[in-house]
């Protein structure tokens, strides 16, 4: 059985081997983090609305929400 990652925005200063059967899912901000510790997530969830367009991940799964906020 595999671990599941689930990466929120935040500091990481430490690479994490992903071994066969893990799942990595990166939180909105997440996705940079979870890059830099385990390469490419397998899911990226999340609004992205901090992201410039050219940085909107795109080589990897994706599970997009609306940006409006409720209140």
């Amino acid at each position: 059985m595999g671990v599941c990652y689930i990466v929120g925005a935040g500091e990481c200063t430490e690479s994490i081997e992903k071994r066969e059967g893990d799942l990595v899912i990166a939180a909105d901000g997440g996705y940079k983090t979870a890059c830099r510790a385990f390469g490419k997530p397998d899911l990226a969830v999340g609004d992205f609305d901090s992201f410039p367009e050219t940085e909107i991940p795109r080589e990897t799964e994706i599970t997009a929400v609306p940006a409006e906020k409720d209140f």
